[in-house]
C-alpha cells in the first residue's frame, strides 16, 4: 500500500547536515585508539614472555640470578649468550 505525505516536512527545522559531521581533527577515532592499545599490550606481554624463556634458559645453564636477569632484559655491560 503506498501512502502519500499530505504536508511537506519541515526541513528549516531540520538539523544542518555540517553540523552532524563536525568533528575535531585533533580526535583520535575511539576504535583506532583501542586497537592500538591492545596491540601494544600484546606487544609488550610477547617481548616479556621472549625475556622470561631467555632467563630461564641462562638459569638451566648456571648462570647467576642478578647476570640471567641483567643478560634477559638486555640491561648492565654482561655479555651473555
Amino acid at each position: 500500500m503506498l501512502r502519500t505525505l499530505h504536508y511537506e516536512p519541515a526541513f528549516e527545522r531540520a538539523p544542518h547536515p555540517t553540523k552532524l559531521l563536525n568533528r575535531s581533527p585533533q580526535r583520535a577515532w575511539p576504535v583506532q585508539t583501542v586497537l592500538l592499545g591492545a596491540f601494544e599490550v600484546l606487544f609488550a606481554v610477547l617481548e616479556g614472555l621472549g625475556a622470561y624463556r631467555h632467563f630461564e634458559h641462562l638459569r638451566s645453564r648456571g648462570i647467576a640470578h642478578d647476570t640471567a636477569l641483567r643478560c634477559a632484559l638486555g640491561v648492565g655491560a654482561h655479555h651473555c649468550s
